[in-house]
């Protein structure tokens, strides 16, 4: 038992046995076992439900704590793209995506995408993903936004520690 739910049991099994005339009366000789395993039952589940609590108020506290840099930083689109690196396969102008990809790229470009850094890194990703002039799919999609994912987990597991 855990020293919360020593306390807890001590509690309870100190207030039966205030009424161990009632607990002897009611159960006999088995009084004390009784009161015994109930203390310690409710104690574990007391114990428990705070154990709980106090998870619940720590996802609470990171998920009402804002960002700390809640505002990205400004982008110049004309200076990112003159320092991309070009495609080293010229003759590819094109990429095929399946429908459900082709909506799910445009719901990231809308939703998910938090500058247009994002929507360029996705771009990039897809022209590697292509150049076998193959269709992208859906599973595809982990691929082409990898560095936002993991962007995205590294804050949460930050957040968490703290």
């Amino acid at each position: 038992m855990t020293p919360r739910e020593t306390e807890i049991y001590t509690k309870f099994f100190n207030q039966y046995k205030k009424y161990s005339d009632k607990w002897i009366k009611r159960y006999g000789g088995k009084a004390e076992d009784i009161m015994n395993k109930r203390s310690h039952k409710i104690a574990k589940k007391l114990a428990e439900n705070e154990n709980k609590d106090k998870v619940r108020e720590v996802i609470r506290k990171v998920l009402m704590t804002p960002p700390a840099n809640p505002e990205p930083e400004e982008i110049n689109s004309v200076d990112f793209i003159s320092n991309v690196k070009p495609v080293e396969d010229s003759t590819l102008n094109s990429i095929k995506l399946s429908i459900p990809l082709l909506i799910r790229m445009m719901e990231y470009a809308k939703e998910d995408a938090k500058d247009d850094l994002d929507l360029h890194f996705a771009a990039e990703n897809m022209i590697e993903l292509a150049k076998d002039n193959k269709t992208l799919s859906m599973k595809d999609y982990a691929q082409i936004i990898h560095n936002q994912i993991r962007e995205m987990l590294e804050n949460k597991k930050t957040k968490l520690i703290k």
